[in-house]
Protein backbone atom coordinates (compact mmCIF):
# COMPACT_ATOMS: atom_id res chain seq x y z
CA UNK A 1 0.00 0.00 0.00
CA UNK A 2 3.10 2.55 0.49
CA UNK A 3 4.26 1.58 -2.70
CA UNK A 4 1.42 2.25 -4.51
CA UNK A 5 0.96 5.51 -2.42
CA UNK A 6 4.02 6.54 -3.38
CA UNK A 7 3.67 5.70 -6.78
CA UNK A 8 0.57 7.53 -7.38
CA UNK A 9 2.28 10.90 -5.92
CA UNK A 10 5.24 10.60 -8.10
CA UNK A 11 3.12 9.99 -10.86
CA UNK A 12 0.67 12.67 -9.97
CA UNK A 13 2.26 15.50 -9.13
CA UNK A 14 4.97 15.11 -10.66
CA UNK A 15 6.84 15.99 -7.89
CA UNK A 16 9.25 14.66 -5.14
CA UNK A 17 7.00 12.60 -2.14
CA UNK A 18 9.82 14.00 0.55
CA UNK A 19 8.23 17.57 0.37
CA UNK A 20 7.72 19.53 3.29
CA UNK A 21 4.29 22.43 3.85
CA UNK A 22 1.16 19.76 3.30
CA UNK A 23 -1.72 21.42 2.80
CA UNK A 24 -4.04 18.48 2.78
CA UNK A 25 -4.76 14.71 1.63
CA UNK A 26 -7.83 14.12 -0.46
CA UNK A 27 -9.06 9.89 -0.80
CA UNK A 28 -11.07 8.74 -4.23
CA UNK A 29 -13.51 6.90 -2.93
CA UNK A 30 -15.47 4.34 -5.60
CA UNK A 31 -19.37 3.93 -5.03
CA UNK A 32 -19.78 2.20 -8.31
CA UNK A 33 -20.54 -1.52 -8.52
CA UNK A 34 -17.05 -2.41 -10.21
CA UNK A 35 -13.16 -1.96 -9.73
CA UNK A 36 -12.39 1.75 -11.06
CA UNK A 37 -8.75 2.61 -12.61
CA UNK A 38 -7.60 6.25 -12.72
CA UNK A 39 -4.76 8.22 -13.63
CA UNK A 40 -3.51 11.96 -13.15
CA UNK A 41 -2.49 14.28 -15.83
CA UNK A 42 -1.11 17.54 -16.23
CA UNK A 43 -3.86 17.88 -19.99
CA UNK A 44 -7.18 18.35 -19.99
CA UNK A 45 -7.07 15.42 -22.62
CA UNK A 46 -5.63 12.07 -22.93
CA UNK A 47 -2.17 11.71 -24.88
CA UNK A 48 0.11 8.88 -25.93
CA UNK A 49 1.83 10.50 -22.66
CA UNK A 50 -0.85 8.83 -20.30
CA UNK A 51 -0.35 5.56 -19.27
CA UNK A 52 -2.56 2.91 -17.62
CA UNK A 53 -1.14 1.84 -14.26
CA UNK A 54 -3.01 -1.84 -13.18
CA UNK A 55 -1.68 -1.30 -9.37
CA UNK A 56 -3.66 2.19 -9.42
CA UNK A 57 -7.02 0.94 -8.95
CA UNK A 58 -10.03 1.01 -6.13
CA UNK A 59 -12.24 -1.71 -5.42
CA UNK A 60 -15.96 -1.41 -5.68
CA UNK A 61 -17.58 0.37 -2.90
CA UNK A 62 -14.24 1.08 -1.04
CA UNK A 63 -11.91 3.96 -0.68
CA UNK A 64 -8.11 4.59 -1.98
CA UNK A 65 -5.26 5.73 -0.32
CA UNK A 66 -4.11 9.21 1.46
CA UNK A 67 -3.10 11.35 -1.72
CA UNK A 68 -1.10 14.26 0.00
CA UNK A 69 -1.31 17.90 -1.63
CA UNK A 70 2.03 19.78 -0.82
CA UNK A 71 2.46 23.70 -0.86
CA UNK A 72 4.13 24.11 -4.42
CA UNK A 73 1.31 22.29 -6.27
CA UNK A 74 -1.04 25.20 -4.44
CA UNK A 75 -2.32 26.70 -7.83
CA UNK A 76 -2.17 23.37 -9.72
CA UNK A 77 -5.01 21.96 -11.68
CA UNK A 78 -5.33 18.31 -10.32
CA UNK A 79 -6.82 15.97 -13.68
CA UNK A 80 -8.01 12.84 -13.16
CA UNK A 81 -9.12 10.67 -15.40
CA UNK A 82 -11.54 7.27 -14.75
CA UNK A 83 -12.41 3.91 -15.96
CA UNK A 84 -14.31 1.18 -15.02
CA UNK A 85 -12.89 -1.85 -15.67
CA UNK A 86 -15.40 -3.24 -18.14
CA UNK A 87 -14.70 0.05 -20.45
CA UNK A 88 -10.78 -1.47 -19.76
CA UNK A 89 -11.85 -4.88 -21.25
CA UNK A 90 -14.02 -3.17 -24.08
CA UNK A 91 -11.19 -0.88 -25.69
CA UNK A 92 -7.37 -1.29 -25.96
CA UNK A 93 -5.33 1.08 -24.32
CA UNK A 94 -4.63 2.60 -27.83
CA UNK A 95 -8.20 3.28 -28.82
CA UNK A 96 -8.45 5.19 -25.04
CA UNK A 97 -6.11 7.45 -26.10
CA UNK A 98 -6.74 8.02 -29.40
CA UNK A 99 -10.37 8.63 -28.72
CA UNK A 100 -10.05 10.42 -25.77
CA UNK A 101 -12.36 7.29 -23.94
CA UNK A 102 -12.79 7.34 -20.08
CA UNK A 103 -15.76 7.54 -17.98
CA UNK A 104 -15.04 10.34 -15.77
CA UNK A 105 -13.02 13.21 -15.76
CA UNK A 106 -12.24 15.42 -12.72
CA UNK A 107 -10.46 18.94 -13.27
CA UNK A 108 -10.15 20.59 -9.96
CA UNK A 109 -8.39 23.28 -8.06
CA UNK A 110 -6.95 23.45 -4.57
CA UNK A 111 -9.47 25.27 -3.74
CA UNK A 112 -12.44 22.63 -5.17
CA UNK A 113 -10.66 19.96 -2.89
CA UNK A 114 -11.37 22.31 -0.10
CA UNK A 115 -15.11 22.82 -1.13
CA UNK A 116 -15.30 19.11 -1.75
CA UNK A 117 -13.69 18.72 1.78
CA UNK A 118 -10.94 16.81 0.31
CA UNK A 119 -12.78 14.01 -0.40
CA UNK A 120 -13.54 12.61 -4.78
CA UNK A 121 -16.55 10.37 -4.89
CA UNK A 122 -17.22 8.59 -8.09
CA UNK A 123 -20.26 6.57 -8.55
Amino acid sequence: MEKTLLIIICILFLGCPFKNDRLGEFYIFNNSSERIYFQGSNTEYLTSSIYLYPELFIESKSRGDKVPVYEDEKNYRFIFFIWKESTIKRYSWKEIQQNNIYDKKYSLTLDDFRKMNWIIVYE
